[in-house]
């Protein structure tokens, strides 16, 4: 039997799930997740679970699929590959993070990066695409630029900046570093994005 994978998971409430360690303690379908999932799918008699809004599936046979890539969980160096980019699409427990405070204020749909970024782990926005992983630390670079817009999107923030450098970045994808502005699908390389700013607008470097 296959199921959606929304309905099914919404069938167990979230502390259930962190229990099983389906979910991790902040509700993300993380690496460690996979197997206690598909542990989970047999003890209910799933042979696989799917999406009906994204090109996602797993199965009991430990095979899945993940938009353009598919294959084996066992051969994969990194498990989150099977999650990567699809919580919000297969957890029905992924929440918007971003709240306005007065610290974490958004002003006329805008919001400073480096408060926007906290409000989300270092683990989730590796898992989001949006940092990645170098060493001890985590950087944006070039290939986070779409996965940075999709999440500001998702969170209903127009468009970043920084006060500590003169860096924008905008859900339309027209950016500043410094003396440099433009489009973003303009740039030879997106990382030209980030240059020189990780140390003064990413609070995991």
């Amino acid at each position: 039997m296959e199921r959606d994978v929304r309905e099914f998971l919404g069938e167990f409430s979230s502390d259930e799930l962190v229990a099983l360690e389906v979910l991790s303690p902040n509700r993300l379908l993380q690496g460690p997740s996979v197997d206690n999932l598909i542990e989970l799918m047999c003890n209910q008699g799933m042979a696989g679970l799917f999406s009906t809004r994204s090109r996602w599936s797993l199965t009991t046979k430990g095979t899945f699929r993940n938009k353009g890539r598919s294959g084996r969980v066992e051969d994969l160096v990194d498990k989150g590959d099977v999650f990567k980019g699809q919580n919000k699409h297969i957890n029905p427990y992924y929440r918007s993070k971003v709240v306005k405070s007065p610290r974490n204020e958004v002003r006329d749909g805008g919001m400073d990066i480096t408060e926007f970024l906290e409000c989300f782990s270092a683990d989730e926005l590796v898992e989001l695409g949006v940092l990645s992983p170098f060493g001890s630390r985590y950087l944006l670079q070039g290939p986070n630029v779409d996965n940075l817009i999709a999440l500001m999107r998702s969170q209903g923030v127009a468009s970043l900046f920084s006060t500590h450098s003169r860096w924008s970045l905008t859900i339309e994808g027209t950016f500043r570093n410094r003396g440099r502005s433009g489009q973003v699908e303009g740039l030879v390389d997106k990382g030209d994005v980030f240059k020189g700013q990780n140390s003064h607008i990413n609070p995991y470097f």
